[in-house]
């Protein structure tokens, strides 16, 4: 593909698709976001390009990998939260397949259409690119394993409705897998050197809302907001829109992986407000998770940035587009859609 890239409108495109398409291979979007940065980095010296079309690169480059893979299941830490908190609290597994067919149609294809387009418009530069002669290297022995091992971890994920192996298993046992001696990917020492803060950080959350939903104090927040708003008059589209706009003022005053932690305890009683199922009040906070506007409600957005180097000033004409197209584009696609799977009523 690099070969025929001639022009800044297909480089940003390419980096976008390139970022989509590791959210379905590694299950990190802070590992993404500091796998893609030195590589775009790269990237932009070897075609020279200037502040401004680099600056759109990098924001392709950080929103594409971080905001379509909301719609994955295994792919960012509030999705992982919500999978946790739904079973912690319910006892529901969501499965790989239906997570992916409800929310990644809209959600992940409409954010993936939107990110380039937005870049585009805003980080407008001259349109040729010169790229030199490309310098192939050939693949090693632990590329090869580590592409084997996706490809299989990837091939139990998109089938755990047939097996009925949680996502969070298949994944814990592909971890297990690397460290394992004799296996060649990862020298012995490196268990002692990994980050459990992230692992941490998730446990956490997902026991807030096991106390949240255990103490009574979710249905308490709920009630408060079920006694102003007339849900029993309310068309369903509007239950809907009054839900979403609720978990964007949380998102905006927090970060996203708060919101599974709080809404999912709350799932039982906001189905109970709107008449709606317990899966469909479950799966209603999903399209906050991946429209935001602020680089700090998503901890790998705001670090690739800064990583990179892109002014935030210049990273929110981007986003700040982006909440306002998506909110008025996806999220009444994504109840359309959802509506048509049967989720919603």
């Amino acid at each position: 593909l690099l070969r025929n890239l001639k022009t800044y409108r297909t480089l940003i495109w390419l980096v976008a698709a390139a970022g989509l398409l590791m959210a379905f291979l590694v299950p990190s979007a802070m590992g993404r976001v500091l796998l893609m940065a030195p590589l775009v980095t790269a990237l932009a010296e070897r075609l020279d390009l200037d502040e401004t079309r680099r600056n759109g690169l990098f924001v392709a480059a950080v929103l594409g990998t971080v905001l379509p893979a909301f719609s994955i299941l295994t792919s960012n830490v509030p999705n992982l939260v919500f999978m946790g908190a739904a079973e912690a609290v319910y006892g529901r597994s969501l499965t790989y397949g239906e997570y992916l067919v409800t929310n990644f149609p809209v959600l992940g294809v409409g954010a993936f259409l939107l990110v380039p387009s937005l870049v585009l418009h805003v980080f407008r530069g001259e349109p040729g690119i010169a790229l030199p002669p490309p310098r192939p290297v050939p693949w090693t022995r632990s590329q090869l394993k580590i592409c084997m091992l996706l490809a299989v971890t990837l091939g139990f994920w998109t089938t755990d409705s047939l097996h009925g192996i949680s996502s969070a298993w298949i994944g814990l046992t592909a971890a297990v897998f690397i460290l394992m001696p004799g296996i060649g990917l990862l020298p012995p020492q490196t268990i002692g050197k990994l980050n459990f803060g992230p692992w941490f950080f998730a446990a956490g959350s997902i026991g807030l809302g096991g106390v949240v939903s255990h103490s009574g104090l979710g249905d308490l927040l709920w009630q408060q907001i079920a006694a102003v708003v007339p849900f029993a008059i309310l068309p369903e589209p509007a239950k809907y829109a009054v839900v979403q706009v609720t978990a964007m003022i949380m998102a905006a005053v927090t970060t996203l992986p708060a919101i599974p932690a709080v809404f999912t305890p709350l799932a039982e009683s906001i189905a109970q407000s709107l008449g709606w199922t317990r899966d469909a009040a479950l799966m209603i906070q999903v399209p906050v998770f991946a429209v935001f506007a602020f680089p700090f409600q998503a901890p790998p957005v705001l670090v690739g940035l800064t990583l990179l180097g892109v002014p935030l000033r210049e990273a929110m004409k981007v986003m700040g587009r982006y909440f306002v197209v998506a909110g008025l584009t996806l999220l009444p696609l994504h109840y359309v859609w959802a509506r048509l799977l049967g989720v919603f009523p």
